[in-house]
């Protein structure tokens, strides 16, 4: 819409477009890194002109660099760069020169970066669950019968297809895992993940039955199974009663649903004696994404089944990592110059701008004294 204005970008005569005119309408484009994390000898290149890697003028090539060669310059030599200090390795090709994958797992109280190598590996989920017991060519048993389940039937992806969407129990896992707590009702089903509310959803519902009377059970007392007219009064002593047997009847299905029947099935569950609750139950931990620096995007490959990729069948822990490796992704993209292979620059995987830096040119240099732009 500017292309035959040539003023809006050459504003000074026989000068360089400048970053200023640049950063007017690409205010939120963000930086490569912290400039004050960067020793002097670096600073040129990364707040350097725009033009230096956006080039104009070239025809119908895009001013999206795309050589490896540009990210290589540093990326390729991190540990012979004077003044830095980073944990990043070096990489300079995909093909032959990059480290193994190091994706983002829960382990000891805290999420990190662990190589797919490291013979630890592992990742806490917080939940018992088996892959292979679900996958089983048998199917597995469900209300419907047996079932036999696919990769698909739990992870959905997201609008786009790029990532998956955190699986969900309602969602993903409740048709089979009923959360059914009382054969009189089986229609009814408790809330999930909120135990709070699980106790006083039992509370409110067998205080209401014990109120109306006519509800059949062993273990209740024979004014509660007795039906009532509409028009009969409840005396104040049958009403403490009532509020009586159904507390205790919650707090018993609450044990049985949270220690044995239901919770307990997925969920490491320890009892709590100074908790109002009760007991504790260990929080789910699912990564957003697993390669946070990375990109990927299942859309683009779905001429490949889940397997081919992720060994999900064989695995029997919760805790074990199904991310790939290095080595299956080498099976199709080699380096920027490979001819055999899909040949993938830097730029494939990962971005320069990142989104977490701060605005391009709007940081402030370590030896300024006004305040970092965060």
């Amino acid at each position: 819409h500017f292309g035959n204005d040539c003023a809006t970008c050459h504003r000074k005569p026989f000068v360089k477009v400048e970053n200023e005119v640049c950063i007017d309408c690409h205010r939120d484009t963000t930086a490569h890194t912290h400039m004050d994390r960067m020793p002097a000898n670096m600073i040129l290149a990364e707040n350097g002109r725009c033009g230096h890697c956006h080039k104009e003028h070239n025809g119908t090539l895009s001013l999206k660099p795309e050589h490896q060669n540009l990210c290589a310059g540093c990326h390729g030599m991190l540990d012979q760069q004077p003044g830095v200090q980073t944990l990043l390795m070096n990489v300079a090709d995909f093909g032959v020169d990059h480290p193994q994958f190091q994706p983002t797992v829960f382990t000891e109280d805290e999420w990190l970066r662990v190589s797919l190598d490291h013979p630890q590996l592992r990742h806490e989920t917080g939940l018992k669950f088996s892959h292979a017991a679900h996958l089983t060519g048998e199917g597995v048993d469900s209300p419907q019968g047996k079932r036999v389940l696919e990769c698909a039937n739990c992870h959905r992806p997201e609008p786009g297809g790029a990532y998956m969407l955190p699986v969900n129990m309602e969602r993903d896992c409740q048709e089979c895992h009923q959360l059914n707590f009382d054969p009189a009702v089986p229609e009814r089903t408790l809330p999930h993940g909120d135990l709070p509310e699980l106790l006083l959803f039992l509370n409110e519902f067998y205080a209401l039955q014990a109120l109306q009377g006519g509800y059949v059970s062993e273990d209740a007392p024979s004014s509660i199974k007795r039906r009532r007219r509409p028009d009969e009064r409840v005396s104040g002593r049958e009403q403490q009663d009532a509020l009586q047997w159904a507390q205790s009847k919650a707090l018993k299905i609450t044990s049985e649903v949270v220690e044995t029947r239901i919770c307990a099935t997925c969920h490491t569950v320890t009892p709590v004696s100074d908790d109002k609750v009760g007991w504790h139950i260990n929080p789910v931990h699912q990564p957003r994404h697993w390669l946070p620096l990375g990109r990927f995007n299942h859309a683009s490959h779905d001429n490949r089944a889940c397997i081919d990729c992720h060994d999900a069948g064989a695995s029997e822990n919760s805790n074990d990592v199904l991310m790939p490796g290095i080595e299956n992704c080498r099976e199709c993209h080699g380096g920027a110059r490979a001819e055999d292979k899909y040949a993938s620059t830097c730029i494939v995987c990962h971005q320069f701008h990142l989104e977490d830096k701060p605005a391009y040119g709007r940081q402030t240099p370590a030896n300024s004294n006004e305040p970092a732009h965060e």
